[in-house]
């Protein structure tokens, strides 16, 4: 094989990467109001061909094709919309494209990703638009359970106003009292002792909310818990009561509180 012909042959090969591909793609939106698009008509389906931009294949692009270049919000759902918009932006996606499309994931609940991102306006705006702020989605997980497993204070604190299931639980076993302590969100742990939620309960490592706020010297908490009659001598996993944790950290204040519940 001679230099001349191989040199022919890059030159065939460069024009074939280089050359401009044109398609028409068709768009088509079934019974339930999903929208779909392919390059090729849909049988027995009456379909709008959509214009799109050309693009040029080199080896460096290809992957463009991948995706014609239609409205970028069309191929949003609404868990991306949520972390990527403010609440008048998102409004307006809601409105125009997610309202049109539903293209929502069946599996995971829109309520529970604004609750994980801290949205407390989103949130509101999606109970006014009809979707409840205590059904729960995977795993048993809740909006609420889930806004105290993220430290988002001011969002559990409208939740808990909603009347949630407040005896969830997570993967973990943690329960929503545990969460709160574990998180220092006092207030919201107060309010739950106080609207009687299960203090006898253990995760998944053995522990009880008292073992968890001793561990995190949460004197209020202990108090409220002693008061409730919380379970002293209980072990967890790791043979430790929360009379031992609190003698290990030489915590003065909540050895007095627990020696005191003692008597």
């Amino acid at each position: 094989m001679n230099s001349q012909f191989l040199k022919h042959l890059t030159l065939l090969a460069t024009l074939v990467f280089n050359q401009l591909v044109y398609c028409k793609i068709y768009k088509y939106v079934d019974k339930n109001g999903k929208v779909h698009y392919s390059d090729k008509p849909f049988k027995g389906k009456e379909a709008k061909e959509v214009t799109i931009k050309e693009h040029k294949v080199t080896s460096n692009n290809t992957k463009k094709l991948s995706r014609p270049n239609i409205q970028q919000a069309e191929y949003l759902s609404i868990h991306k919309a949520i972390y990527r918009y403010k609440l008048d932006k998102f409004a307006t996606w809601y409105e125009t494209d997610f309202d049109k499309l539903k293209e929502e994931e069946p599996f995971q609940l829109p309520t529970i990703t604004a609750a994980k991102a801290g949205k407390l306006d989103i949130i509101q705006y999606l109970e006014k638009k009809g979707y409840s702020l205590t059904e729960a989605g995977l795993q048993g997980l809740t909006p609420f359970l889930v806004s105290l497993s993220y430290e988002r204070g001011d969002v559990a604190q409208y939740l808990l106003s909603q009347s949630p299931n407040i005896h969830a639980r997570d993967g973990a076993g943690q329960t929503t009292l545990m969460l709160a302590i574990q998180n220092k969100l006092p207030e919201i742990a107060l309010h739950l002792i106080d609207l009687g939620v299960d203090i006898k309960q253990r995760n998944n490592s053995g522990q009880t909310a008292l073992h968890i706020a001793v561990s995190k010297s949460d004197i209020a908490s202990v108090n409220r818990l002693l008061k409730r009659k919380a379970m002293i001598n209980v072990f967890d996993n790791k043979k430790r009561t929360p009379l031992m944790i609190a003698e290990k950290r030489g915590d003065i204040e909540i050895l007095g509180a627990i020696e005191n519940a003692i008597k």
